[in-house]
């Protein structure tokens, strides 16, 4: 998630080539590398409010945005959450990950139409922390939102819990697998797999 990572490790974790499940619960996704999650796992500390985390989102999706060219079509954007991935095909762009608030995926938005005019008409979910998934709130209703079948119930459950605010359902997953999927999307064919127990349920 932070400059100075692999390379090859950004790849995996920001582009979504291999999507990681476990059993973390909704209700603390997204802060897990910030100052916020080790206050919440260290007894001497209060647990942070709502009104923390929710100011805590806010300053981490105002970040600018970092754009690295991979090939002449794929991307991955850091900084406003978690990486991104941006992969431009036939006749449209898939995006995987959508950074962190809406501010987040607007400017994420903003920096695809820079890399091109071709529309976003896919994206893909590595799992359902809000540093991933929050962003969604800019994107426009209509596109296929692939995803592993336990990310879709902790974005539903975190829904619920309000803890980062509320996701449209018209930008839910509509197209979820189980252990894995073999999808084509403008010309371009993704294999996106789930492993068993890793860093969230989904």
């Amino acid at each position: 998630h932070r400059p100075g990572a692999l390379p090859d490790r950004r790849l995996c974790h920001g582009i979504g080539i291999f999507v990681r499940l476990a059993g973390q619960k909704a209700l603390s996704y997204s802060l897990k590398s910030s100052n916020l999650k080790k206050m919440e796992n260290n007894p001497s500390h209060q647990r942070p409010s709502l009104q923390d985390i929710q100011r805590y989102v806010e300053k981490w999706g105002a970040a600018p945005l970092v754009v690295h060219q991979l090939r002449d079509n794929i991307y991955w954007v850091e900084g406003a959450g978690a990486n991104s991935g941006v992969v431009v095909g036939q006749n449209g762009v898939i995006v995987i990950d959508a950074k962190v608030s809406a501010a987040a995926g607007k400017k994420l938005l903003d920096e695809v139409a820079r890399i091109t005019p071709k529309p976003v008409t896919n994206v893909i979910l590595t799992h359902g922390d809000g540093d991933h998934v929050m962003g969604l709130a800019s994107f426009p209703v209509g596109l296929s939102i692939i995803a592993q079948e336990n990310c879709k119930k902790d974005m539903e459950a975190a829904n619920a819990a309000g803890l980062m605010g509320v996701l449209p359902s018209t930008v839910l997953p509509n197209y979820t697998f189980k252990a894995g999927a073999f999808l084509s999307f403008e010309g371009i064919r993704f294999q996106l797999f789930h492993f068993g127990p890793s860093h969230t349920n989904g």
